[in-house]
């Protein structure tokens, strides 16, 4: 039991082991991939996510996604997505993550707007009787100047005092007004065409209103009749509202942008990533080869040497051989010399010996 626990403890170290050391490869890999994918020079990030019950790194720079790597964890290599679909899949996985929402909605929106479209209209309506427009149509100079000059107790003598910048004044609330109405008008349209499933176009052309709304609204805020003049009270336009309320619809659409351009999305990291891995592949076929030619210089030069040594070697022995030509003749005399001695020897001893046995 003590040896199954032990080796059980050995094999999760091994285990545990292999995958820190995965993990380090691996991020290394990335980090390479996004050398050649980032623009160089930027600054990236990579962005770890959920995904098909793994995770995934998504390399980021300037708000772009220029790749995106499964998990081979813990026996395989990280491995970037290249097909559409599943860079789509995984992208839709990305946002999720960051807490964007495919689901958007401006009924709150709409709501809000329609509780202060009216205010303005009581405090208008008050200034148009102090102007004489309510009775007479104001659409050039001179209708509004004939319809201030209706007023003599108040706003005729204020028009001749001034001139025509009073009657302008007069003109340009008007127009303001109207543009005002138009402006609330075709925010309530492009409500209305929003149905479920909204699509990008609808949603923009949607907060396009809401912007020309608070702009409207800010002109019309804006009258001297108001400030300049002190001729009206200014009425309830409702500022801080609409402002509010377009932020919050810029804010909800942010959240729900990148959900309407997902196709295009993986598109552009299917393209950017083929570019970054041929990039890839350029570099280490060209290291290959320039390996492969050091390794063929280095071979060459090797050769090149031992032809030199081997000719050198054969220019040497003839230049030994001329240089000792009698070396033979000696050899063979000393032999011969030797031999004599060794015979003349013998034959000493053998005459010593029979001279001392005639003795005895």
């Amino acid at each position: 039991m003590a040896r199954l626990f032990c080796a059980f403890i050995l094999l999760s170290f091994i285990l545990l082991s292999g995958a820190a050391s995965a993990i380090t490869q691996n991020s290394a890999a990335i980090l390479e991939f996004a050398s050649f994918a980032v623009p160089h020079g930027a600054q990236f990030s990579i962005q770890p996510f959920p995904y098909r019950g793994s995770d995934c790194f998504a390399v980021v720079s300037g708000g772009e996604i220029y790749g995106i790597f499964e998990s081979g964890l813990p026996l395989f290599e990280d491995t970037p997505l290249t097909a559409p679909d599943d860079i789509e899949n995984a992208l839709t996985a990305y946002y999720a993550y960051q807490n964007y929402s495919p689901n958007i909605t401006f009924n709150d929106v709409h709501a809000g707007l329609l509780s202060v479209m009216a205010n303005y209209h009581k405090g208008e309506a008050k200034c148009r009787i102090l102007t004489g427009t309510d009775r007479t149509a104001c659409t050039s100079f001179e209708t509004c100047q004939k319809a201030c000059y209706s007023v003599t107790s108040f706003c005729m003598p204020i028009a001749l005092g001034t001139g025509r910048a009073f009657v302008n004044e007069i003109w340009k609330f008007e127009n303001s007004s109207k543009l005002l109405g138009a402006a609330y008008l075709n925010e309530s349209v492009a409500y209305s065409s929003l149905q479920d499933g909204i699509t990008y176009g609808e949603a923009k052309a949607y907060l396009d209103t809401l912007i020309s709304l608070n702009r409207a609204a800010t002109t019309a805020s804006k009258s001297a009749l108001y400030d300049g003049y002190s001729y009206c009270f200014e009425p309830d336009y409702a500022l801080p509202v609409i402002t509010n309320m377009q932020l919050t619809a810029q804010k909800r659409f942010a959240q729900s942008e990148p959900f309407f351009t997902l196709t295009e999305q993986a598109m552009a990291v299917r393209n950017r990533t083929s570019t970054a891995l041929e990039a890839m592949s350029l570099q280490q076929r060209d290291a290959q080869a320039a390996q492969a030619a050091k390794d063929a210089a280095l071979a060459a030069q090797k050769a090149a040497d031992a032809a030199a040594q081997n000719a050198s070697t054969s220019a040497q022995q003839p230049a030994a051989q001329a240089s000792q030509p009698d070396s033979g003749f000696p050899l063979a005399l000393a032999g011969a010399g030797l031999l004599g001695v060794i015979f003349i020897v013998g034959i000493y001893f053998a005459f010593f010996s029979k001279k001392k046995k005639k003795v005895l």
